[in-house]
């Protein structure tokens, strides 16, 4: 009859609405999932690029400076990686060992070679850096800055956050290490020590040498005392604490012809490679416009 009719069309509409409610709730439940699923799918492919590129690993470190936008920091992070594995050859074929690199203040210039040690150690703990600069407060700051970037922890549930160790999983600062210009990695023997040119290298040898800002100013750059001091520190010194084979970086502001760059240059031509990237172009164009605009320059 009629009454049974209505009963059994608001039965069937009940379990319609209980069978849609469930229905939505799995489908926002697999969706989840889905999305949870491709996020880290996502990230672990960026992991696997960080590992094999410095440029990546620099990019999903950190993204709010390194963009794929500053077309500058291609050529840099590029040319440290392939110094780091010996692909940067002079005309005879063989691998430069030295790296002078002149880029305009605030292009982040020593923060990526920061970044680079801390790669470098992911490639093998085995690495020993050793870090100069004009004093041993700078040096022990960039030291610092490498320590904390390996002892940075991921940010549970952030999938976009990375640290060193999501690329490299056995990177740790060995406990009980608790020096900032002088550590070493867990199964790694003295892999950092920071210095300035009126220090000393002692005890420690290094295959990656990593020299940052040796002139304090513009009068000091132009002191042929501080100068000749450089170079005999550099030569009796710092050389002497480079293994065969290290590679050297040299982060500077030219002042002089003759300054520590200028002077490796002319002794050992075939050995150093020159990145030099001028604040403009000879076009008049910014090296970034994002980080130094030519209306600033100007």
């Amino acid at each position: 009859d009629r009454k049974t009719n209505e009963r059994d069309i608001r039965f069937l509409r009940k379990i319609e609405k209980r069978s849609f409610e469930k229905m939505s709730i799995l489908n926002e439940i697999t969706g989840r999932k889905i999305n949870r699923t491709t996020e880290e799918e996502i990230r672990e492919k960026r992991i696997e690029e960080g590992k094999v590129s410095f440029r990546k690993f620099c990019n999903y470190m950190n993204p709010s400076f390194f963009s794929d936008s500053r077309v500058f920091q291609d050529t840099l992070c590029t040319i440290l990686q392939q110094m780091y594995e010996k692909k940067l050859l002079n005309s005879n074929g063989r691998p430069y060992d030295k790296l002078i690199i002149n880029l305009p203040p605030g292009h982040g210039k020593s923060y990526t070679a920061g970044m680079f040690a801390a790669w470098a150690f992911g490639q093998n703990i085995k690495n020993q850096v050793i870090t100069v600069s004009y004093t041993q407060t700078l040096s022990t700051r960039f030291a610092k800055t490498v320590r904390e970037m390996i002892q940075d922890e991921e940010i549970k549930g952030d999938l976009n956050y990375f640290v060193p160790s999501s690329f490299f999983p056995g990177l740790k600062i060995k406990d009980g290490d608790g020096a900032m210009d002088l550590w070493s990695l867990e199964g790694s023997y003295m892999s950092y020590l920071a210095t300035s040119f009126s220090g000393s290298i002692t005890g420690m040898r290094g295959n990656i040498g990593i020299i940052d800002d040796p002139i304090k100013n513009k009068e000091e750059a132009v002191n042929e005392r501080v100068k000749d001091n450089h170079w005999d520190w550099y030569k009796n010194t710092f050389l002497s604490r480079m293994v065969e084979g290290a590679i050297q970086i040299i982060i500077m502001t030219r002042w002089a012809t003759d300054d520590l760059a200028g002077r490796l240059i002319a002794a050992y031509p075939d050995e150093c490679y020159v990145l030099e990237m001028p604040v403009l172009s000879s076009e008049g164009e910014p090296l970034c416009d994002e980080i130094l605009s030519r209306e600033a320059i100007e």
